[in-house]
């Protein structure tokens, strides 16, 4: 950490001592390296090592959490005094490290996002047990934060010698049945919290990462639709909770595990699953709010693009109602149908507390009707094996003249995780090609 400076004054040799940071400086590495990140690489460290002295701490093992341990157990040998983690798709500014160092923080971290859109933020909320939801850059210079990825993070060394080892690896937690694991930075972040380590996020450090489609400052072009989407998660878990009395803490822990809970329910009571089961919308809800999110917001976006003149939509199927809303929200005349019961109700509530006009029909009762297009998502595949054809011919009479019908199905049960999907069959196949092939 220190190293002597010689001065000579009046023939005098007076030693001086400098206080010189000892940054390891970790990077787990693989075969590849982007050019991108060496060129960054060498202009940070010359940088750096004239203020700092830098341990270049490579590791090239797999898995990654027994790579980051590595190199832990190399920082504490060679007596670092912090270990800066650069993930080797992550590109560090001149300054940035500078930055970290200002807060003199136990844990710090930079920001940056993912890959994919709509270019998420790294730094996370924990909302339950094992979910995490991103945290928005809102201004302010630093912030605590529950979890994060580890491509830009400052740790000072002492906080290794407070967690038991490995500091790092992948956990796997069984809860009501159902193994899942939390990968290595989270686990990482949660030991962290555990002994009472605050994780500070410095939102003024904006690191580049190499594979995504945008640059930290092209993200911000996306930060409204990304609060958008936020605040329709906040509004809908708001209008389940008045609608069902589970609180948002208890929704989000049930969400953990709601897919195999439901699954558990349909084999209980498969006759009136959809008209009483409780438990449904949750797992409804939970597909729309997650894995969905992309597809929902995709499918008002194609309608507009490709089929300009449409005016009357039909939710075929409609469950809890999130492509109806979206759509209405969008300027579309929307009807829903479903069958009577718990989760038709829940679209309703949610329907009349924003205010919006949606036509309601039961799906089991006439709808004199035609509409413009018809979406029917991952419907068809509920439908039993003796009402299969019959509810074919129902779409194809509820579509206009030159309408389209668009159809997504997910047959099988998927190794008993949905209970409640039939098989395909050739003639299922046929029938729903047919229908397809009838579009303008």
């Amino acid at each position: 950490m220190t190293e002597d400076i010689i001065i000579n004054k009046q023939g005098l040799n007076i030693v001086v001592k400098e206080i010189r940071l000892k940054i390891g400086l970790g990077l787990s590495m693989r075969n590849s390296v982007n050019p991108e990140f060496v060129g960054m690489l060498l202009a940070r460290l010359g940088e750096w090592t004239k203020k700092y002295t830098i341990v270049p701490l490579i590791d090239l093992h797999i898995p990654i959490d027994l790579s980051r341990n590595k190199i832990v157990e190399s920082a504490k040998r060679e007596g670092c005094d912090y270990l800066f983690f650069i993930d080797s798709d992550v590109l560090i500014e001149d300054g940035q490290l500078e930055r970290l160092l200002y807060h003199n923080k136990d844990v710090v971290t930079g920001v940056y996002y993912q890959r994919i859109p709509p270019y998420n933020p790294l730094p996370r909320k924990k909302v339950s047990k094992n979910l995490y939801v991103p945290i928005e850059p809102d201004g302010q210079d630093i912030i605590d934060i529950d979890g994060v990825g580890l491509g830009c993070i400052l740790i000072k060394m002492d906080i290794f010698d407070k967690i038991r080892y490995p500091w790092f690896e992948f956990k796997y937690h069984r809860d009501h049945g159902k193994w899942s694991q939390l990968s290595e930075d989270l686990n990482f972040c949660q030991k962290l919290q555990d002994i009472g380590v605050r994780i500070c996020c410095d939102q003024t450090v904006q690191c580049r990462h190499l594979g995504a489609e945008i640059s930290p400052s092209l993200s911000h072009v996306y930060k409204e639709f990304r609060i958008s989407l936020e605040k329709e998660r906040e509004k809908t878990i708001a209008e389940l909770y008045e609608f069902t009395g589970i609180s948002p803490e208890n929704i989000y822990s049930k969400w953990e595990t709601i897919t195999e809970s439901v699954a558990n329910e349909y084999m209980q009571n498969p006759k009136d699953f959809y008209r009483t089961n409780k438990n449904y919308i949750l797992d409804l809800v939970y597909q729309h709010m997650t894995k969905k999110r992309g597809f929902d917001i995709d499918i008002v976006k194609q309608i507009k693009e490709k089929y300009p003149l449409t005016k009357k939509i039909l939710d075929f199927g409609s469950g809890c109602g999130q492509n109806a809303i979206m759509l209405t929200e969008a300027g579309y005349d929307v009807a829903m149908a479903d069958l009577d019961g718990f989760t038709y109700d829940f679209a309703k509530f949610r329907v009349k507390k924003r205010g919006l006009n949606i036509k309601f029909y039961d799906i089991e009762m006439l709808i004199d009707d035609k509409f413009d297009i018809i979406i029917a998502f991952e419907v068809l595949d509920h439908v039993p094996d003796d009402k299969f054809e019959i509810t074919i011919e129902l779409l194809r009479m509820l579509k206009a003249d030159g309408g389209e019908i668009m159809i997504t199905t997910g047959f099988g049960n998927y190794g008993g995780l949905y209970p409640m999907h039939y098989e395909s069959s050739p003639e299922k196949e046929n029938l729903i090609r047919k229908l397809i092939e009838e579009n303008p």
